[in-house]
């Protein structure tokens, strides 16, 4: 703790030493068993007998980070936090198999290996958020937060080409890239309890917004070489909701949108990328204490029945690839501390 003219200044260093011992067993197929016809058709499905295979690794970091928060009268706090962070890869990533499509087809988008890479790193990132955070009341708050990250070693799906007894394949598998990829943005927060403003009977009322702008660099690439951003990253997203908490019981009303985000890049050059269109979503959730150890809770997820889509991005503009309704979704819960 220190003291920066007058004000309060509360900083905290820290570190962790992370190691990482994989072992990684599965089974695969082989392509290399593939026999074919004089036609070129395989002969028999040998090649789809699974193949056991082990893989070991070992890994370590040092993770250090720092936070301070700076007091500015009564009302203003600013706030610095940085810190080096890693990701495990996915299980399915990580797991070793090899999945083949054989085809009599001398095309390799005809035959095709899918295979996963036990070799995969953690990707690791180096993370600064800076806030500023006004409390203009005792029921209110405005925050402005800033924040970038610069990951190393981002996993991507790679797609190579592979000659196996004179018939080439296409060679789908997940990688950590060499670039330096770069997401930066903001947040703004409003939050404000409405009992200043409403007579005693309407007290509890309130609302949150908020709203995150992302710009990314260096994401995922597809097989053009395009660069196509972030997996599941919108540009904007925003959120708005009414709550009701009083005593024992609460009850929130929430919307919610998102702008379009990368599902997949191309994996060939006669692919194209898939992206899940902007959305709208509302949500209502409540719960009631009847005591403090029993009480429920209730939610209803896609209020107004809005449908799932995925589109193709062509150069003359989208195309429809999945359409689907899953529904609202109703949840009802019973809590109990003994």
């Amino acid at each position: 703790m220190f003291d920066v003219y007058g004000q309060q200044l509360n900083v905290n260093l820290g570190g962790r030493y992370v190691e990482i011992d994989i072992d990684a067993e599965g089974k695969s197929q082989r392509a290399d068993r593939i026999a074919r016809d004089f036609l070129g058709n395989p002969i028999d499905e040998h090649f789809a007998d699974e193949t056991r295979l082990i893989k070991e690794a070992h890994q370590h970091f040092f993770l250090p980070s720092i936070t301070a928060n700076l007091k500015l009268f009564d009302d203003y706090v600013v706030k610095l936090a940085a810190a080096k962070t890693v990701s495990r890869p996915t299980l399915s990533g990580m797991k070793p198999y090899e999945t083949i499509n054989a085809s009599s087809i001398r095309d390799p988008g005809f035959n095709s290996i899918t295979r996963s890479n036990p070799a995969l790193q953690p990707y690791s990132a180096v993370n600064v958020d800076v806030s500023f955070e006004w409390y203009f009341s005792e029921l209110g708050a405005l925050a402005l937060g800033l924040f970038y990250k610069d990951i190393d070693g981002f996993v991507q799906d790679e797609v190579t080409f592979e000659e196996i007894d004179g018939w080439e394949f296409q060679v789908t598998s997940p990688i950590n890239n060499d670039q330096h990829s770069k997401i930066k943005g903001l947040e703004v927060l409003l939050q404000q309890s409405l009992d200043d403003y409403l007579p005693e009977i309407l007290h509890g009322f309130g609302y949150s917004a908020n709203y995150t702008y992302t710009d990314t660099g260096n994401g995922d690439t597809n097989a053009m070489g395009w660069e196509v951003g972030f997996v599941g990253m919108s540009k904007s997203s925003y959120n708005f909701q009414i709550f009701y908490d009083i005593e024992n019981f609460s009850t929130r009303i929430a919307f919610q949108h998102r702008d379009e985000y990368l599902k997949q890049g191309a994996g060939h050059v006669l692919t194209r990328d898939i992206y899940v269109p902007e959305s709208d979503y509302v949500t209502w959730s409540m719960s009631y204490d009847f005591s403090d150890s029993i009480g429920i809770t209730a939610a209803v997820n896609n209020v107004t029945n809005e449908s799932n889509k995925e589109v193709s991005r062509e150069l003359w503009g989208d195309n429809l690839t999945n359409l689907s309704f899953s529904g609202r979704n109703y949840n009802f819960g019973l809590k109990a501390k003994f």
